[in-house]
């Protein structure tokens, strides 16, 4: 029996000096395993709290969360999270979803929706994107982002969008494309543009429209300078250590257009809805073939070559543990 376990764990992390509480849906029957592996990675990671989903196809899921959300409220798993770089995965998928639609394709150069004096080879392909092959630098790393600078000094009501990101906060990049690896959020920043173009509608509004509604993902949500959060939502608390001091500080009253605007894929959701999503991708509901074989073209760096991936691997939009 082919079974397709997916775990999402997402973390909050704060001072360390809050304990750890949890529930969960008992239905899997190492139920008891999983609630202590997720009490044991928030208290190794020195986080708040976790919230965590697990789904093995034709067995059963199962939800649990463990720590705190603010002092005073545990965590739990109904309130949404910031999923970080695992957004890519949403805007992966609608890029492949246009590829087929014959929209656009993976070997596509990007000099047809790229025009301006930029850093990066027009020559660079779709795939090479969406797997990080494309040596574009990471407008993270550049010394005017906003990730380096201190967080206080941060204007977090600034609206940016990817085309100021690119134009603003590039660099000569790494290497030709397609002669090695290196993890570039601007290769994701330039997705959005194609995607953006090519459709003719906002990122928030075509994820909503082809997977979000017709997949009853209730729970998540693409956030973006004219999308928010809807009013009802209940939101875990995230926490940085604002002043460098080795306590972090809860920053839920931070305004996070800075990092919305910014972002290729700015995501909120729940971890049941995160590992719904992720289940429906290798259960191929969401990419069917011939594409589903290209997400899971590893991309693993030959000897002697530039970069290696943050895991064992990474596909078009997928990494490898």
């Amino acid at each position: 029996m082919n079974i397709i376990p997916v775990l999402i764990l997402l973390f909050i992390y704060s001072r360390n000096s809050i304990h750890s509480d949890h529930h969960e849906k008992e239905i899997l029957p190492f139920s008891d395993r999983l609630a202590k592996a997720v009490a044991l990675s928030n208290s190794l990671c020195g986080g708040t709290g976790v919230s965590a989903a697990v789904i093995i196809e034709g067995e059963g899921r199962w939800e649990g969360v463990a720590g705190y959300s603010s002092i005073d409220q545990p965590v739990d798993s109904d309130m949404l999270l910031n999923v970080a770089s695992t957004g890519k995965t949403f805007l992966a998928m609608l890029i492949l979803n246009l590829v087929e639609e014959g929209k656009l394709s993976l070997d596509d150069n990007i000099s047809n929706w790229l025009t301006g004096d930029y850093y990066i080879d027009g020559s660079v392909t779709v795939r090479q994107l969406l797997n990080h092959t494309s040596g574009i630098f990471d407008w993270v790393e550049h010394p005017d982002s906003p990730y380096r600078i201190p967080f206080d000094s941060i204007d977090h009501t600034e609206i940016s969008s990817s085309e100021e990101v690119i134009s603003k906060l590039l660099a000569d990049p790494l290497f030709r494309p397609g002669e090695g690896f290196y993890y570039s959020t601007t290769n994701y920043n330039i997705l959005r543009i194609i995607a953006e173009k090519v459709t003719g509608n906002g990122l928030a509004d075509e994820i909503s429209r082809r997977f979000l509604v017709p997949l009853s993902l209730d729970n998540t949500f693409i956030l973006d300078s004219l999308t928010d959060l809807p009013g009802s939502a209940h939101v875990v608390h995230p926490w940085y250590d604002t002043d460098r001091d080795g306590i972090k500080d809860d920053i839920s009253d931070r305004d996070i257009n800075w990092i919305a605007s910014r972002s290729p894929c700015f995501v909120y959701s729940t971890a049941s809805d995160l590992a719904t999503w992720i289940n429906l991708i290798f259960s191929q509901k969401v990419i069917g073939d011939p594409f589903y074989s290209d997400i899971l073209d590893f991309y693993r760096p030959t000897p002697g070559a530039p970069g290696t991936p943050l895991a064992k691997g990474y596909g078009l939009g997928i990494q490898e543990l």
